[in-house]
């Protein structure tokens, strides 16, 4: 919930604004009454540990976490296209091997770059289509 504000600004930046002066000159109360919230649940959450998040939460290290998220990204992109043995908690393992960590990392780099890319290089995309 305390990101919730931040994609809201975001979706009415990217959606329904020209501008990021437009989007504050609109709606600057709109998002102002967010900060207490926003405050109250980061106050709340900061230094905390909760034992009962997910079905048998083991506790990994940043580390862990963070060489582990390019294969689980790869996975959900995988059920978004084809949504199979969808449940709550996948109880998803540590990456450890080098196979685990570098592969799925090259492929979502280079998605992350050819996004980057195409974002400021729209023409290259169209280039790359066939013409008929």
């Amino acid at each position: 919930m305390i990101t919730a504000p931040v994609l809201l600004l975001i979706f009415d930046r990217v959606f329904l604004s020209p501008s990021w002066k437009a989007v504050l000159q609109r709606r600057w109360l709109f998002y102002l009454g967010f900060a207490p919230a926003m405050f109250w649940l980061t106050a709340n959450s900061v230094g905390r540990v909760e034992n009962h998040a997910g079905f048998g939460c083991i506790v990994v290290s940043p580390l862990e976490y963070v060489r582990s998220q390019p294969g689980v990204i790869l996975h959900y992109l995988r059920l978004a296209a084809f949504p199979d043995r969808l449940c709550f908690d996948y109880g998803w393992p540590v990456a450890t091997t080098w196979q685990e960590i570098l592969v799925p990392t090259a492929i979502v780099a280079r998605h992350g770059v050819a996004s980057v890319a195409l974002r400021y290089r729209p023409r290259w995309a169209s280039s790359a289509s066939p013409s008929f």
